[in-house]
């Protein structure tokens, strides 16, 4: 599922928001967190717990929040001066995911992006 969609409700945007300056949490916030399934996270206070773990943990999910029967993972991605470039995800139906491979495999994935983005920069 492509498209443009709320840094709060998908696992790409839970890992920029994570690394992001915290005034974007609360312009994310002042701008309302709607439910596009009963998943999807419209507290402030989860959504900053989320953003925790996703800072100690080095990985964002969201488990049908935005589509049901899908689930995404996501790294952030860094450059130079350990910057946030960007983020790297993945999105499978849930049934399809092995949350533990696929988390190895997306934070092996992001590192090698973040080292080859701060030697080429």
């Amino acid at each position: 599922m492509a498209g443009r969609l709320p840094l709060y409700c998908t696992a790409t945007g839970k890992a920029i928001l994570a690394h992001s300056p915290g005034a974007l949490f609360g312009e994310v916030v002042r701008s309302g967190l709607k439910p596009f399934t009963r998943h999807t996270i419209t507290s402030p206070g989860r959504l900053r717990g989320q953003l925790d773990r996703v800072r100690e943990q080095g990985i964002a999910t969201e488990a049908e929040e935005v589509r049901l029967g899908y689930m995404s993972m996501a790294v952030p991605v860094f450059g130079r001066q350990n910057t946030l470039a960007g983020a790297l995800s993945i999105t499978a139906p849930t049934y399809r995911v092995d949350a533990i491979a696929h988390a190895s495999a997306l934070r092996t994935a992001g590192l090698g992006i973040s080292r080859s983005l701060r030697s080429a920069l």
